[in-house]
C-alpha cells in the first residue's frame, strides 16, 4: 500500500474520531417482543421505544399470562384459566406476533392460574400459580406438579410476575415476600431458593410483571402501569437491567405506553446493515495492523 494511500485512510480514520464513530463492527438493535393484557403481542425498539409490529389477538388466545421460551427455541405464551377458557400453551411468532395453539386441557393436574413462566435445561416449564405456588409444568400434558423451594426468605411467599432463565440453565425471579423485594436464584434440582442482594431488600410492592435475558445474559426487568403503586420503588411502564451478583436494579427507560399491561417478554437481538462509515472504520483498523507489523 503506497504511503499516499495510508495518508488518505488516516485522514478518513481521525474524521471517524473526531466524529466519535467506533470502530466496532458489531452492531445489533435490541427490540422486545411483549404480551400485553394477555391479548395483545407487541414487537418494539428498546431503544427508541417505537412500537414496530402489533398483533391483537381474538378470545381463543385472550389471557396470555406470561411468555417462556423452550429448550428448542420455541417461544410460548401460557393461557390461564380465567373467564371460562381451560389452559392452554402457545406458540408464538416473534416475527408477526401470530400465536398458534400447541396443547389444551382440561386435565384438572393441569395449572391453572399461572402468572409466569420460564424454560428450564430439562425440558419443562418452571411456572408460577396463583392458587398453588411453583409448579413444574410439563409442556406436553401441561400437567403440573408442586415444588416448594427452601429459602430463610420466604417464610411467607406474596407473588412473582417474573422469571426467567439465562444462557447457563439458571433460573431466576423476581419475589415479592414478607421482608420485602429481591431478586432469587433458582436450584430446581434441589429447590433452594436463594436471595441475591445481600441487606439489598426493595419495598414490599416494588414488582416486575415480566423478565427476560438477552443474548449477552442481561437481566431485563419489566413493570406495567400499576409500578409504584403502595410504596413501590419501581417507575411505571419502565424497563429496568438488573445485576444477578447484586440484586440492583438500574432504569433503562420509562413511560412505555405499551407495557401498561405487561405480562410477558422476550429479546430479539437484530442485527443491522453496516454503515460506510464503519466499513471504512474497519479499513482503519487493518490499516493500523498493517503499520504495526511493520514497525
Amino acid at each position: 500500500m503506497t504511503n499516499r494511500v495510508v495518508q488518505l485512510f488516516s485522514l478518513a480514520c481521525w474524521g471517524i474520531s473526531w466524529l466519535g464513530a467506533s470502530p466496532s463492527l458489531s452492531v445489533a438493535r435490541t427490540e422486545v417482543v411483549s404480551i400485553d393484557f394477555g391479548t395483545t403481542v407487541t414487537r418494539w425498539d428498546l431503544d427508541t421505544g417505537e412500537i414496530l409490529n402489533r398483533t391483537t389477538h381474538s378470545r381463543p388466545v385472550r389471557n396470555l399470562a406470561s411468555m417462556a421460551r423452550l429448550g428448542d427455541g420455541t417461544v410460548v405464551g401460557y393461557r390461564t384459566s380465567y373467564q371460562g377458557l381451560s389452559p392452554a400453551l402457545f406458540s408464538i411468532d416473534l416475527d408477526t406476533g401470530l400465536a398458534e395453539l400447541i396443547k389444551e386441557t382440561n386435565n384438572s393436574g393441569a395449572a391453572q392460574f399461572v402468572i409466569a413462566t420460564t424454560g428450564l435445561p430439562s425440558g419443562d416449564l418452571l411456572g408460577f400459580d396463583n392458587r398453588r405456588d411453583f409448579v413444574l409444568i410439563d409442556p406436553d400434558t401441561l400437567i403440573a406438579t408442586d415444588i416448594t423451594f427452601s429459602s430463610p426468605d420466604l417464610e411467607r411467599f406474596i407473588a412473582t410476575g417474573g422469571l426467567a432463565t439465562d444462557s447457563l440453565g439458571e433460573a431466576y425471579g423476581w419475589l415479592s415476600y414478607s421482608g420485602g423485594a429481591n431478586l432469587f436464584r433458582f436450584d430446581v434440582d434441589n429447590a433452594i431458593a436463594t436471595r441475591i442482594g445481600g441487606d439489598l431488600r426493595y419495598a414490599l410492592n416494588s414488582n416486575f410483571n415480566a423478565l427476560a435475558f438477552d443474548s449477552d445474559d442481561r437481566l431485563l426487568g419489566f413493570t406495567e402501569i400499576n409500578a409504584g403503586n403502595a410504596g413501590g420503588d419501581f417507575l411505571k411502564n419502565a424497563v429496568y437491567e438488573i445485576d444477578t451478583t447484586s440484586g440492583v436494579a438500574t432504569l433503562l427507560v420509562s413511560d412505555l405506553p405499551q407495557l401498561a399491561g405487561v405480562r410477558g417478554a422476550e429479546i430479539v437481538l437484530v442485527p443491522e446493515p453496516l454503515s460506510a462509515a464503519y466499513l471504512l472504520a474497519g479499513a482503519c483498523l487493518l490499516v493500523g495492523m498493517r503499520r504495526n507489523a511493520s514497525a
